[in-house]
């Protein structure tokens, strides 16, 4: 089970790694860098999902931890396809929302999930 969540850990750096960015802003333009190229390879992007599925399914596993994750998981990835959407391609976003998004992002921000996911997934593990 270490080696299970070791890889999470190293799924979600890489996925904290791509989106890193000094503004919310920035990194939604980090998402719509690859949404651009194809919707299909942002959300391929998201690895910390693909694995969280790939955990479930490989393990049998849809306890309330891993249900709990996934939820988390889509609702991030659908806010973000919502506000690219809104901002790069619509171009309909107020004045509020850009300099909300404009404001400074802590370093650490971007490493929420590699703290919790893996650990939603150790809990799932834990209970079968």
């Amino acid at each position: 089970m270490i080696g299970i969540i070791v890889v999470a850990i190293l799924v979600e750096l890489l996925e904290a790694y791509w989106q890193r960015s000094g503004t919310m802003l920035g990194s939604l333009g980090n998402g719509y860098y690859f949404y651009r190229k194809s919707v299909f390879l942002f959300l391929a992007m998201h690895f910390g999902y693909i694995y969280l599925l790939f955990v479930s399914l490989a393990f049998g596993v849809l306890n309330w931890a891993i249900i709990l994750a996934l939820t988390f998981k889509s609702f991030d990835i659908f806010t973000k396809l919502f506000l690219i959407q809104k901002i790069f391609i619509d171009n309909q976003v107020e004045d509020e929302w850009i300099s909300a998004l404009q404001a400074k992002l802590e370093p650490w921000y971007f490493l929420i999930g590699v703290f919790t996911y893996p650990y939603f997934i150790y809990l799932a593990l834990e209970m079968i």
